[in-house]
Order: structure tokens, then sequence, then C-alpha cells
């Protein structure tokens, strides 16, 4: 699956637009993940967890867990379809259980 998104690495707080902050393509397919942003780009070769996380007070995005030349890294996605309210009516769920679906199969 694939998803226009907006990306926020770990350590980036508040609910508003932060320089951290990227936005780009997130696609989870069966045997791979990537996120292609305008300023980074993130191949999910080894998922550590998944689940959410709070942004501000009543956003929820999709937290992926990654390891990254042995380094231990979160990345929070929120859908920007419909303005962002795509992910407040469940696409940010499907992000997060389509990495935890990639994930179990990392691990097998």
């Amino acid at each position: 699956m694939q998803w226009k998104v907006w990306y926020r690495p770990e350590g980036a707080t508040g609910a508003g637009f932060t320089r951290e902050q990227d936005h780009g393509t997130l696609t989870i397919e069966s045997d791979r993940a990537v996120f292609e942003g305008k300023k980074k780009r993130i191949s999910f070769d080894r998922i550590r967890s998944t689940g959410k996380q709070r942004i501000g007070w009543w956003l929820v995005w999709a937290d992926i867990e990654y390891e990254e030349n042995g380094e231990v890294h979160h990345a929070y996605f929120g859908d920007r379809a419909l303005l962002g309210w795509g992910g407040l009516l469940g696409s940010n769920t499907k992000i997060a259980e389509a990495a935890e679906a990639l994930r179990l199969k990392q691990g097998a």
C-alpha cells in the first residue's frame, strides 16, 4: 500500500510543523517498506516494533521503530489525505498495521 504522509523523526515535539518534519510517500508492501521524502529517504530493512504516538492534543500518528546502521530510531507518520483528516478517520492505524505485518514477516 502507498500513502502520502507527513514524517516526523523522534525528538520533534509539538503539534505544529517542525524543521525536522518532512513529507513524501510511504510504501509498505509484503516484503519491504520505504519512505521517500523531500529531505530524507528511509528503507525499513529491520523494523523492531510498531505502534501509535500522540502528536499534540488530538493527533495520533503511526510509530515505526527501526534499526539503521546499528542504531535504533523512531519514525512517526501521519496520513496527509483529506488535509490530515484521513489519519483521524483510521488510515494512521492502517499504516501501523501494515508495518506490523511486515515486521512479523521480517522476523520469520
